[in-house]
């Protein structure tokens, strides 16, 4: 979204001017207000016994202006707690815990329960299709798919290798 506004005020600055923008930005604010924003991510889950899955998560927001103040609010709660300076107004999970490490705070644990309130839903996905039994058997589980005009059967870890990256996206859709 940071870069598809900032593409527009790109447009609106060359083609339109300062004194445009600024009314376009206060619309679009005020749309954003009234917006509900829906967030997606995934991850792959693996086990020593060969299992395997995709866990995908879908946050849903109605109120992003209220979130994003909150969100604020408690990274400034948290840095000046440690002394420390924050230098971006977003961090990546695993940043935070490497800034965070041995000072006493479980910091992804803190923030996630802060914004809980803030959350309107939360929708867990999960796709799974390494059941042993099914492998064991002498007709194996396999799964087809489009491959360049062609049907390709594909072993259910290949499959999870090519969904991986954009699971989240098929969690959205």
């Amino acid at each position: 979204m940071r870069n598809a506004v900032q593409v527009l005020i790109f447009c609106v600055d060359v083609f339109l001017g300062t004194a445009v923008r600024r009314a376009v930005f206060k619309y679009w604010r005020m749309i954003c207000a009234e917006m509900r924003v829906v967030g997606f991510d995934g991850k792959r889950i693996r086990r020593q016994d060969g299992f395997q899955a995709l866990l995908g998560v879908g946050v849903t927001l109605t109120d992003y202006p209220r979130f994003t103040k909150e969100y604020n609010a408690i990274f400034e709660r948290l840095f000046k707690k440690h002394g420390l300076e924050r230098l971006k107004p977003i961090y990546k999970a695993s940043e935070l815990q490497g800034i965070f490490h041995g000072l006493g705070t479980e910091v992804i644990e803190e923030v996630a329960t802060s914004l809980l309130s803030q959350i309107n839903f939360i929708d867990i996905y999960y796709m799974h299709f390494l059941d042993p039994a099914w492998n064991a058997s002498p007709r194996k589980q396999s799964i087809a798919c489009f491959y360049k005009e062609k049907i390709k059967y594909l072993s259910p870890a290949k499959f999870i290798d090519l969904v991986e990256g954009k699971f989240p996206a098929l969690c959205c859709y």
